[in-house]
Order: structure tokens, then sequence, then C-alpha cells
């Protein structure tokens, strides 16, 4: 991380103002799956005393993400201008998250499967979040797949995960549905559609 943190980011880039970019990837690390924009990092950095322009946050992002350390994905439903402004940030490599978190299980977990699929479909991965339709889905490649993906599929997010995959197959037709989960395999049939739940481990291996 202090490699690519000094050489990729800060000296290539001529950044003098080294404490605002640091604090700037942590708070990327501390956002990993939520919808981010530029307002809210500026707004976050600002609360905390950092006093650098929104433009200035604006650059520091595209560095981060030229240096492969973070990338990001973008809401399939959005317009253009919304899906160039509130993406989601994803690290490249698991280790290098869990230097920035306490609780690291929930977001590692979401974490590997996104550097995954971003390493297997590229710019074609996208997450979907709708308002107005309620869909809440992580994961989506047009034409291949929709994934959710949690620790732990239980009482508490069972209704939540295969609702969104549901109103997303009514909506686009889509027919590859999973949700990768910790440490079961089994099969869902809710009305006419069908749900894999997959554990992490024989998902990696099989796509691999």
């Amino acid at each position: 991380y202090q490699k690519v943190l000094l050489n990729d980011i800060i000296l290539h880039n001529n950044i003098r103002n080294e404490q605002s970019i640091k604090m700037l990837i942590k708070k990327m690390a501390e956002t990993v799956k939520d919808e981010m924009s530029f307002s809210k990092f500026y707004n976050i950095l600002k609360s905390i005393g950092f006093s650098i322009s929104k433009d200035t946050v604006i650059d520091y992002v595209s560095y981060i993400l030229n240096s492969y350390l973070v990338f990001e994905i973008k809401n399939y439903y959005m317009s253009f201008v919304d899906k160039e402004s509130t993406p989601k940030y994803y690290f490249t490599d698991n280790g290098i998250l869990s230097l920035f978190l306490n609780d690291k299980k929930g977001i590692q977990f979401e974490n590997l499967v996104a550097s995954f699929l971003k390493y297997k479909y590229g710019d074609e991965l996208y997450y979907i979040k709708s308002n107005k339709t309620g869909i809440d889905v992580d994961f989506f490649v047009p034409g291949k797949c929709a994934i959710q993906v949690t620790y732990t599929l239980d009482s508490d997010n069972y209704d939540r995960e295969i609702d969104s995959l549901v109103k997303l197959n009514k909506s686009l037709e889509e027919k590859v549905e999973l949700i990768i989960v910790s440490d079961k395999d089994e099969v869902i049939e809710k009305g006419n559609q069908t749900i894999k739940v997959v554990n992490i481990a024989k998902y990696l291996l099989q796509n691999e």
C-alpha cells in the first residue's frame, strides 16, 4: 500500500497535501458498498478539517483509480450523469482494504466478490439501485447474471435479497440469478423463478 501511495499516486501526480489524499483513501475504504459522489467525499473531508476544493477531490479520485488501488462500478439504471457521479468504489486488494477496517468480515466478503467480477467482466459490471422500483442488486452484468452478496442469508435479510432479484427478473427478464454466501448451497423457488444460493468457495472455483 505504501509503495502504491507514494510512487503511483503522490509522486506521480506531484501531490503536496499528502494527508488529504491519505484521508480520502481511508474514507473510500470505510464507504465500500455505498453509493458515493464527489460531493459526499468533499463534505466528509470538510467535516473533519480538510479544506480542499471539490475539484481537488475529483482529481484525487481519478489519481486513485488510475493507480488501480480502487475501481468503481456504476448504477445500470441511472442516467449518464448519475452513472458518472454516484458510483460504488471497491478495493482491488482485500488485504489493503483490511488496513482501514475494524469490522472487516462483511465488507471484505463483498469486496472479494466485486474484485473477482471486475476481473472477469470489466466495464460490463454494474450495480442496480432504484428507489422507484425498490430494486437493489449488488452486481449486474447485462444478459449474464444478477448477483446478491451477503455473508449470511437469514430471516433478517432474506426477503430483501430475494425480492430484489424477483423484481429485476420481471423488469429485465434476467435469467441467471445468484446469491453468494459464506456457508451453504441451496435452491430457492419463488413464484416461477429459481434463485441459486451458492457458497463463495464453490462460486469462485467454478468460475475460475
